[in-house]
């Protein structure tokens, strides 16, 4: 009768460690650098491979116009998450429109349009 609860808790040990190198496994793929690692995979076995292998080769060959797009794809990402997150609260300047960087064109920051609501004194409890 002894036996019977050493043996579940070795089998439960075993079953842990098996979950804890299953889960570091999914973890390991799950990083960004695993994400890449298995989306170039998958490309290199398809039927794409011949043009991501000419893709590759024009980028060693040619590596400045690819930083180029690549630095001008990211920029355009950046303003348009930029302005999606920021695009309501921006300051607006004395000709309506929003400023770009929170200042009118003096330099100065520029005024926030804001008025309170109005209530009456019969409002107030």
């Amino acid at each position: 009768m002894t036996d019977a609860p050493s043996a579940l808790a070795r089998d439960a040990e075993v079953s842990r460690a098996r979950l804890d190198l299953t889960i570091d496994r999914i973890e390991q793929r799950l990083t960004p650098l695993g994400l890449a690692d298995e989306a170039v995979g998958l490309v290199r076995r398809s039927t794409y491979r011949p043009a991501l292998e000419k893709g590759l080769s024009a980028a060693r060959r040619n590596p400045l116009p690819v930083l180029l797009i690549a630095a001008g794809a990211g920029l355009f990402a950046w303003r348009l998450m930029n302005e999606r997150n920021d695009g309501a609260a921006r300051p607006r300047g004395r000709d309506g429109a929003a400023s770009p960087n929170g200042f009118d064109g003096r330099g100065s920051p520029a005024p926030h349009n804001y008025e309170p609501p109005k209530t009456n004194q019969g409002d107030l409890i």
